[in-house]
């Protein structure tokens, strides 16, 4: 028998995952309600070592959803909405292998974390002819 989530446990599950409200189905697809709870826990512990964005600098926040019957995560800015697209759990179409709630999570902070090094300044041959930058006489 499945067991049944309460208003006020659904509500406390409710900080990562969007929409606000899941439902009884949302928390099946889950796992159930201790499953809910376990993946409310791993958001709550990933969330602050999350970098900032790097569009305007606001924290970012790793939510969750259901998507296709599937339990899914993402990193998004908690500001100017930038953020990764959906890490989906269950067996992977791709490499058939199975992706738990903590792979997927993983894989968005990945994601998200990753920032391209600046490059250095191109430098760009000077009108005499030479690699050496000319001071104005």
């Amino acid at each position: 028998m499945k067991q049944k989530i309460t208003a006020g446990e659904l509500m406390k599950l409710t900080r990562h995952f969007e929409p606000a409200e899941l439902n009884q189905a949302d928390i099946e697809a889950l796992g159930g309600p201790e499953a809910a709870g376990r993946a409310k826990a791993l958001l709550d512990r990933i969330e602050p070592t999350l970098p900032e964005c790097p569009f305007c600098g606001a924290p970012g926040q790793i939510v969750g959803t259901v998507q296709m019957c599937r339990p899914c995560v993402r990193v998004k800015c908690s500001e100017c909405g930038c953020g990764t697209y959906l890490f989906f759990t269950g067996v992977d179409a791709f490499t058939k292998k199975e992706v738990s709630l903590e792979k997927a999570a993983g894989q968005a902070v990945d994601r998200w974390s990753r920032r391209k090094e600046k490059r250095p300044e191109a430098h760009h041959p000077t009108t005499d002819g030479h690699n050496e930058p000319t001071t104005p006489e």
